[in-house]
């Protein structure tokens, strides 16, 4: 017996079918949410009104992160303004969403696909993706994922940067940092991934990376002035720094932690048996996989996914958010699919295994 690769069985590409149902199943979500918004059942999200508040206050005037203080990073700002400026604002924003997690589940099954070259993987790696996504916010939310978050909008240019040349990839990487300031550790990561280890080779696209941030934070001073640039980046990234042992100051009002490991401990673990209720099955599955890709190493493609999630795992440690867990569908699902082809290539499997 050897391993090859199998697409099809008779001619039925049966993973991409799966993966096509998942998909769309993840849009119709967003739909079905956009349906109850219009009946009034329930909102966008817990954390809609601060942003929607802050872009209205920009809208009106106000100097961004200055007057209208707020700690996500640029981009995510731009994208509520702009959708201030549109009539029917949530719909657009959860219709945005959708299309957002729509990307982001497609491109993990077609980099599993890549990596394992092994379609029932990828279709199981697939399924991983989806369950975290779909299952992440039914014990505390019940919106099956699709809350307005920034998470959300940053993790389809994390998977779109494993398709892209090395200073494109740092680029789209650079872009979701700028959405979700967690993204910023898979700008190494891509990197490495690309490139290897560091050499004159990085140059060329850490150039790229600083243009994006010069960039967009360019913009900002352009239109709020330079102290709203300077603000802009240190509540982002550099006050995050105390937000993870203490609190951070906003505008003048310090804003405690309440949820994190380091100062509440005890609540922390309860957060953390809640939340990963609903999701324990894929993250039993990613978590146990990952530990094994980390020993066996099976492909640049896969370590490279797995280091990504352990990079962000931290953020978890430092708030215990149910839309932080978006960032593992992806790391999770490559580990799984990859295991999954290891436990394949033990046994007769049709589809998988020829003679």
């Amino acid at each position: 017996m050897r391993f090859r690769p199998q697409y099809e069985i008779n001619g039925f590409e049966y993973h991409k079918i799966g993966a096509i149902f998942l998909t769309s199943s993840i849009f119709l979500f967003s739909i079905l949410r956009i349906v109850n918004l219009i009946r009034g059942v329930n909102s966008i999200g817990p954390d809609n009104p601060t942003w929607s508040n802050v872009a209205q206050a920009v809208i009106n005037g106000s100097a961004l992160y200055l007057e209208a203080p707020d700690n996500k990073p640029p981009i995510f700002q731009f994208i509520y303004i702009i959708a201030e400026y549109l009539p029917s604002t949530d719909v657009l924003l959860l219709l945005a969403v959708g299309i957002a997690l729509s990307i982001y589940l497609w491109t993990t099954y077609s980099i599993a696909l890549s990596a394992t070259e092994c379609g029932a993987a990828a279709l199981v790696g697939a399924v991983v993706c989806f369950l975290i996504i779909s299952g992440e916010s039914a014990t505390v939310h019940g919106q099956y994922g699709t809350d307005v978050n920034n998470e959300q909008f940053a993790i389809p240019f994390i998977t779109i940067s494993f398709f892209l040349n090395p200073l494109a990839a740092t680029v789209s990487m650079a872009i979701a940092s700028l959405i979700s300031q967690y993204a910023i550790v898979g700008i190494p990561v891509i990197l490495c991934y690309k490139l290897g280890q560091p050499s004159y080779k990085w140059v060329t696209p850490v150039i790229g990376g600083i243009i994006v941030y010069g960039f967009t934070f360019g913009i900002v001073a352009a239109i709020w002035g330079t102290p709203a640039a300077v603000e802009g980046f240190r509540l982002s990234y550099i006050e995050a720094g105390e937000y993870v042992t203490g609190s951070q100051v906003i505008a003048g009002d310090t804003v405690p932690n309440n949820r994190s490991i380091f100062t509440t401990p005890l609540d922390w673990i309860e957060e953390l048996v809640t939340l990963v209720r609903p999701i324990w099955l894929p993250v039993t599955f990613g978590t146990a996989s990952s530990i094994w890709v980390l020993f066996q190493r099976p492909n640049r493609t896969v370590v490279a996914a797995v280091a990504l999630g352990i990079l962000i795992s931290p953020a978890l440690a430092i708030r215990m958010y149910d839309h932080y867990w978006m960032f593992f569908g992806f790391p999770f699902g490559i580990a799984t699919a990859s295991f999954t082809k290891h436990i394949l290539s033990e046994k007769v499997q049709h589809g998988c295994l020829v003679d």
